[in-house]
């Protein structure tokens, strides 16, 4: 709406008249279509928590995975002693910072200096 064109300069503040506030006209949708919207809104809302739902029970199955992989190879059930390790190469994390103030490079373990 840029209110600024109705802001008067009359003291060190600058301020907005009311009565020209109360005097703006603003479109506004129809009820009917309003209530189209907020249907739309609320089918997305639902595909949205179908897919987190579903992308949080992925994450809990890998997490699991992960953890029977790494105790079958502590325990001997996998053998990893002859598996080819590719070349290391740095990919940044994805973390919810977007890496700001991590400057520290990830060690491998047994990796030399």
């Amino acid at each position: 709406m840029n209110l600024n064109q109705y802001a008067f300069n009359a003291a060190a503040q600058p301020g907005l008249s009311v009565t020209k506030i109360l005097n703006l006209q603003c479109d506004v949708p129809s009820v009917a279509r309003q209530l189209e919207i907020a249907d739309r809104l609320d089918e997305i809302c639902i595909q949205l928590e179908k897919i987190v739902n579903n992308t949080k029970k992925k994450i809990k199955l890998l997490q699991e995975l992960k953890s029977v992989i790494i105790s079958d190879v502590v325990t001997g059930k996998i053998d990893v002693r002859n598996i080819p390790v590719p070349a290391y190469e740095h990919v940044d994390d994805m973390v919810a910072d977007g890496g700001e103030g991590n400057d520290e490079e990830p060690r491998i373990p047994g990796e030399e200096d």
